[in-house]
């Protein structure tokens, strides 16, 4: 008897090793086709161009590239009245949020093996592992009918009696408009009210907009904590839980570097201004390794806008190129020729980002684009005020 029982134990042991095996393999949706609008006309080099031999930028943040992550030149023009963009914020963050459940339930399981080693895995945890592997599994591969999954989930959840709140965690890094502008009439102490109330506006709006995105039916309320990070002094203010009218919701927060860290977010939003102060923020607080870790998880979700999507690229000389961003704000590198080689995260593939393109810029663009491309083998994406870029491993599409 005890032999079998031994044997038994054994086994159990094995099927728990071969699912954490079969767990811990990446589970990645259908890849984002690149569009032809990033072509030739925009000077974009080709997502899957083989690295360049050229000479690597200055101070450059070699990295895997984001998981999945959206770049635009304008909220108001472009993610806002953009369905489609809107819905792939939606679809991207409910699957990070399918993604935290399962990496969850397989903490769960591992720590029941862990102490309780003669016992082997608890069965309720290995079946709600296989719950979340099933759904997650499911969502990716309905594509376009995902929001199917999210009726799957409401099932199993009242199933299992599972009243817990699903709290979509969001920062708001605003840092780029807080730099001050040594030619404004308005005193700097004006200058900073009028940019936090004006970021505060921007947060509440993407707020609202988060809400409407992954609230897509009635059996999967989401609420949304909500933050705002400052990266100059790594401040977090305006702490806010979003949620739908008869619905409430509760959420801890975070302090400093906590934001990017331990608290996890799925909804990162780099607001656009000054890249170059944004730029120099992120370095000067050692913000870069904490945002990287998180764009390289499954769980996270990058929007960039304007300065946030010129962050995301491979070189921060774009900034440069229309003059619009005043350099002169950051100590010791306070001409354009300063940022020559600066590199931005480096998350898109060997590709830097040039925002708010216009017919005008053409020429400049492209004389710019070239020299660049034969500097250093980046290549350039432009994206007008309307268009929205999908970033998903690696592969760009205009939305």
């Amino acid at each position: 008897m005890r032999q079998r029982q031994w044997c038994l134990l054994e086994l159990v042991c094995l099927i728990s090793t071969i699912h954490f095996v079969s767990a811990f393999v990446s589970r990645c949706p259908t890849k984002a086709k690149r569009s032809n609008s990033l072509d030739p006309s925009f000077n974009a080099a080709p997502v899957n161009e083989a690295p360049s031999t050229s000479t690597p930028p200055e101070r450059a943040i070699r990295t895997p590239q984001m998981r999945e992550g959206l770049l635009i030149s304008s909220f108001s023009d472009g993610l806002l009245p953009n369905k489609m963009a809107r819905d792939v914020v939606g679809r991207g963050l409910w699957r990070c949020l399918l993604t935290e459940e399962q990496q969850i339930a397989e903490t769960a399981l591992a720590n029941s093996v862990r102490f309780s080693p003669c016992n082997g895995p608890n069965t309720e945890s290995l079946l709600r592992l296989e719950e979340c592997d099933t759904l997650l599994q499911r969502f990716h591969d309905l594509d376009e009918n995902w929001r199917d999954v999210l009726q799957e989930r409401a099932t199993l959840r009242r199933e299992r009696c599972d009243t817990r709140d699903t709290v979509l965690r969001f920062v708001y890094i605003p840092t780029a408009m807080y730099a001050l502008r040594p030619g404004s009439n308005n005193t700097p102490g004006k200058q900073r009210q009028r940019a936090r109330a004006d970021a505060k506006q921007r947060r509440d709006e993407l707020a609202t907009l988060l809400l409407d995105a992954m609230n897509v039916d009635d059996q999967n309320p989401v609420s949304i904590a909500a933050i705002t990070l400052d990266l100059d002094d790594g401040s977090v203010k305006h702490p806010m839980v979003s949620t739908l009218p008869n619905q409430s919701a509760s959420a801890t927060f975070p302090n400093g570097k906590d934001a990017l860290q331990n608290w996890k977010p799925h909804f990162v939003y780099v607001q656009g201004g000054n890249t170059f102060w944004l730029r120099h923020c992120l370095e000067k607080g050692n913000w870069g390794e904490s945002l990287l870790q998180l764009l390289r998880g499954d769980t996270t979700f990058y929007c960039g806008a304007s300065a946030g999507a010129i962050l995301a690229g491979a070189s921060m000389e774009t900034a440069s190129w229309k003059g619009w961003d005043d350099p002169s704000v950051v100590p010791d590198r306070g001409t354009y020729e300063a940022w020559t080689g600066v590199a931005g995260l480096d998350l898109l593939g060997h590709i830097a980002i040039f925002p708010h393109y216009e017919e005008q810029w053409s020429e400049l663009v492209l004389e710019k684009s070239e020299e660049l491309k034969a500097r250093t083998g980046i290549g350039i994406v432009s994206l007008r005020d309307e268009e929205v870029c999908y970033v998903c491993d690696g592969e760009l599409t205009l939305l």
